[in-house]
Parts: C-alpha cells; sequence; structure tokens
C-alpha cells in the first residue's frame, strides 16, 4: 500500500498522479532536466505545495522511484500467476521489462549513476538482497519444473547477470551508435535465460519467442 507523506493530506489518488508526473520527467528527460519549477508547471501546482508535499527535490525522486517499482512488481506477481511455467513466465516478464525500457531515455541511466548517486544507494541498500532471494526463489522453482538445469551455481550466475546489466547505463561507452538500448537488454536476457535452461526449457523459449516474432 502506498505510503503518503506525513505532512500533507493530499488524496491518493492525488498522489499516485504527481508520482506519476515524476517518472514520466525522468525516463524521458533524465534527473538533471527534472526540476521542482517544471513538475509544478506540468501539474498546474505551485512548487510551494510541492516543497509541502516533498523535503526536496531527491526525496521525490526517492519516493517516486519506490513507487513505480511497486508497480513493477506488482506486474510480475501477475505475471506469475498467470502463466504455466516459471520460464514462460520470465520470457513475459522479459518482454514488459523491455517495452518500458523502449520508452527511457538513455541520460535516465547516466544519471541514475553520477546525479542520483545519494538517491540509489538509498534504494539499492533496501531492495538488492530481496530481489536477488526472490529470484533465487523463482530459479528454484524452475529446476523443479524441469525447466532450469541443476548444476548452475544461481547466486553467481545472477550477480553476473545484473553486473552485465550495468553496463546499459554506460552503453554509449561499450557499444557502436547504432545499438540501442532494448536491443541490447533483449540479447543479455535471453541469452540467460538459455544458459540455464534444460532442452525442455530451451524448446518452450524458442517456441514462444518464435510466436511473438
Amino acid at each position: 500500500m502506498d505510503e503518503l507523506p506525513i505532512s500533507t493530506h493530499i488524496p491518493k489518488e492525488t498522489y499516485n498522479r504527481i508520482l506519476e508526473t515524476v517518472f514520466k520527467s525522468l525516463r524521458e528527460r533524465g534527473f538533471k532536466a527534472t526540476t521542482m519549477d517544471s513538475i509544478a508547471t506540468q501539474l498546474s501546482m505551485s512548487k510551494r505545495t510541492l516543497y509541502e508535499i516533498f523535503e526536496n527535490k531527491d526525496h521525490m525522486f526517492v519516493e517516486t522511484i519506490k513507487y513505480f517499482h511497486r508497480k513493477f512488481r506488482t506486474v510480475i506477481t501477475r505475471i506469475f500467476t498467470q502463466s504455466s511455467t516459471v520460464i514462460e513466465a520470465l520470457v513475459k516478464a522479459l518482454q514488459y521489462h523491455l517495452s518500458e525500457i523502449k520508452q527511457v531515455n538513455p541520460t535516465f541511466f547516466r544519471d541514475m549513476d553520477n546525479y542520483a548517486k545519494k538517491m540509489r544507494r538509498h534504494y539499492d541498500d533496501r531492495q538488492g538482497e530481496d530481489i536477488d532471494s526472490g529470484m533465487m526463489q523463482i530459479l528454484k522453482t524452475g529446476v523443479q519444473q524441469g525447466v532450469f538445469r541443476e548444476d548452475v551455481n544461481y547466486r553467481i550466475s545472477i550477480r553476473l547477470f545484473n553486473i552485465q546489466m550495468e553496463s546499459l547505463k554506460r552503453a554509449e561507452e561499450f557499444f557502436p551508435e547504432d545499438v540501442v538500448i532494448s536491443d541490447i537488454y533483449t540479447t543479455l536476457a535471453v541469452n540467460f535465460l538459455r544458459s540455464i535452461a534444460t532442452p525442455k526449457g530451451l524448446s518452450i523459449i524458442d517456441d514462444y519467442l518464435k510466436l511473438e516474432n
């Protein structure tokens, strides 16, 4: 359940609309270009009102990222509930995540490492371990279903995958200009799934990707 700042009495719908507006700006323009003034203008709201809701811009960013991670988890939970196997769910989750990444300006990823370091650490310190633990459980279920291999060190594999995903934040340094972030993400994610899949799992991956193509 979303928590409203103690100092305000605005409706939950209004608060969520603010966070939606902030995230849209972050996604399209990056952190530096998203200011309290620009958000207030988009919402037809005074900057003073924003400061009554958030302590400062960093606080607004932290609450926005936390809000969208909760929304993302809700979608992923629904995908896993409605899928017949773990590997089918992961492929669908990959596609959902990809649809989100396609809307993100590369500036967002660069700013996350540079301008917003404090905010990123604040979030990662609380969520990183939980995310890895949840992924471990998902992969163990896949092993039980016969779609993922038993001879894989999943703890290391997850960490290696996360390290590879960090390259998205500096894609312009590591890849040619004609390579887009969405293609990098797809390649990394599909290669990860293929590397841990059993023949049964590979068949499901191939069939599903062919169907989507």
